[in-house]
C-alpha cells in the first residue's frame, strides 16, 4: 500500500515537472516568434525609409517628425501615432508603415539622418538604429 502511494506521488511529481517545462518552453518559443516578428517589421521599415530618403533633396525634424520632399515636390512626413509609425503626404491621410512602436527618434545632421527605434510586442523587445548618409553630389566638371 505504501509502495503504491509512494510511486503515485513520484509519478505525479514527474508529470508536474514535465508540464512546467513544457509551459516554460512554450513561453520561450512564443517570445522567439515575437522577436522575429519585430525584426521583420523593423527591417522592412528601414528598407522603405532608406529608399525614400535617398531619393529626397533634404530632410529636417519638426516636432519629433521627419519631414522631407520627394522627387515630385510632395512633403513626406514620418511621425509616431500611438504605437504606430505612419507616413503622410502633404498633411493628408496616412499609411501605417510600422506597428508595435514604443519609441521612434529621428536625428538629422550634415552627414545624414539617423532613425532610432524601440519596438515591443508581448514579452519581446527590439532595439535598433539606421543611419542614412546624405547624397554626395559631384560638381558638373568632375563628372566624366
Amino acid at each position: 500500500m505504501i509502495e503504491v502511494l509512494l510511486s503515485s506521488a513520484v509519478l505525479f511529481m514527474l508529470a508536474v515537472t514535465v508540464m512546467a517545462m513544457c509551459l516554460h518552453l512554450s513561453k520561450d518559443l512564443q517570445k522567439a516568434k515575437d522577436e522575429a516578428l519585430l525584426d521583420t517589421e523593423a527591417r522592412a521599415f528601414f528598407s522603405y525609409i532608406e529608399e525614400e530618403i535617398q531619393q529626397s533633396g533634404g530632410y529636417t525634424v519638426v516636432n519629433d517628425s521627419l519631414h522631407f520632399y520627394d522627387k515630385n515636390g510632395n512633403l513626406l512626413i514620418y511621425d509616431r501615432w500611438g504605437s504606430k509609425l505612419r507616413r503622410r503626404v502633404n498633411y493628408e491621410g496616412y499609411v501605417v508603415l510600422l506597428n508595435y512602436v514604443q519609441s521612434a527618434v529621428f536625428k538629422v545632421s550634415n552627414q545624414g539622418c539617423r532613425v532610432d527605434l524601440l519596438l515591443a510586442y508581448g514579452d519581446a523587445e527590439w532595439r535598433g538604429s539606421l543611419f542614412i548618409a546624405g547624397r554626395a553630389e559631384l560638381p558638373a566638371a568632375a563628372v566624366l
